[in-house]
């Protein structure tokens, strides 16, 4: 009995290891995301004659290390201060993610040399590289240019009590130009100023009354512009649109207006964004229908809070219109 339960044993553990298959695993490697940390390729770029960003050629960033991980890359402009960020997890830099097409978190990058560092938010690890851009991206490619300040000789700025002008003696975040615009609130004014009207028709001619927005993309069409404060208080860009109705080809008062009152309290250069969506109606006329694709006017204006102040002002430039992504 003995040798025959053996027998039936080893019979039982032979169909069991028959039965038995190797499974693929399902889910990560672990080694691959817990693993030792250790760098395989260091930093490097394809472009090592430098970069033409106004001929549509990007960088390509070039790494690798040993597990999944959360890793950022920094590229600063050494003359400009421009700085662009790339974000990612990933255990190589050979993919969509790191390709950078020359454009910028704020403010330009020129025709310069950056340094370009890659970290790691959980390991300490940092790598650093070179690229020199030998041509710049041309932003006024990327939408409907408003107001650049590189032609203007002499302020445009109409308005009580205002003191503004064109300036280049400070950090330029486009071109060689930008605008100081600054007034006094005597209490109760709010408007403290304006650039002359922007319409369609001096922008793409006589025979053209509308811009060229479509309604359904109301959400996804933005006014861009860069702005820097001084600490003066209740200092605001005002952004106002007008629309045209009746489609009779002209805008008069008795028809929709929509404006959106930016804030200004950052002394260093922000890029703003604005969708259309955002601009409220701000008269007691119209339909109270917004509809972009009727805009003939646009105004940039400086506004305050309607509060009695001594000086109130900021630096201002490039309002360009893009649509479906900010600039």
């Amino acid at each position: 009995m003995n040798v025959m339960k053996q027998i039936f044993v080893i019979i039982l553990l032979a169909a069991a290891a028959l039965g038995c298959k190797k499974e693929t695993p399902v889910g990560p490697d672990l080694l691959n995301i817990y693993g030792p940390f250790a760098i395989k390729d260091s930093l490097s770029v394809e472009n090592i004659n430098g970069v033409d960003f106004s001929a549509n050629e990007t960088v390509k960033f070039k790494g690798d290390w040993s597990n999944v991980t959360s890793w950022k890359i920094t590229i600063t402009g050494k003359s400009s201060g421009a700085v662009k960020t790339i974000t990612g997890k990933t255990k190589t830099l050979d993919t969509l993610l790191s390709i950078w097409d020359g454009s910028s978190d704020c403010i330009f990058f020129r025709k310069e040399e950056c340094n370009v560092q890659l970290s790691f938010s959980e390991h300490p690890n940092t790598m650093n590289c070179n690229i020199k851009i030998n041509g710049v991206h041309d932003y006024y490619k990327d939408g409907i240019l408003l107001k650049d300040f590189e032609g203007t000789t002499a302020p445009e700025f109409w308005g009580g009590n205002s003191n503004c002008k064109i300036d280049s003696t400070n950090k330029v975040p486009q071109g060689n130009k930008y605008f100081h615009m600054e007034g006094k609130e005597p209490g109760n004014a709010y408007w403290i100023g304006s650039f002359p009207p922007i319409t369609a028709q001096q922008l793409f001619g006589t025979s053209t009354t509308h811009f060229p927005f479509n309604d359904k993309d109301t959400s996804t069409t933005y006014v861009n512009f860069f702005v820097r404060g001084y600490g003066y208080p209740d200092t605001y860009v005002n952004i106002q649109e007008k629309e045209d109705d009746n489609n009779d080809g002209i805008t008069d008062t008795t028809e929709d207006s929509y404006s959106k009152r930016y804030l200004v309290t950052g002394t260093e250069w922000t890029k703003v964004s604005i969708p259309l969506s955002e601009l409220t109606h701000d008269n007691a006329f119209g339909n109270h229908k917004k509809e972009i694709s009727k805009i003939t006017t646009i105004y940039i204006m400086l506004f305050s809070a309607g509060t009695a102040r001594d000086k109130i002002g900021c630096d201002i430039d490039f309002f360009i219109i893009t649509k479906g992504k900010p600039l």
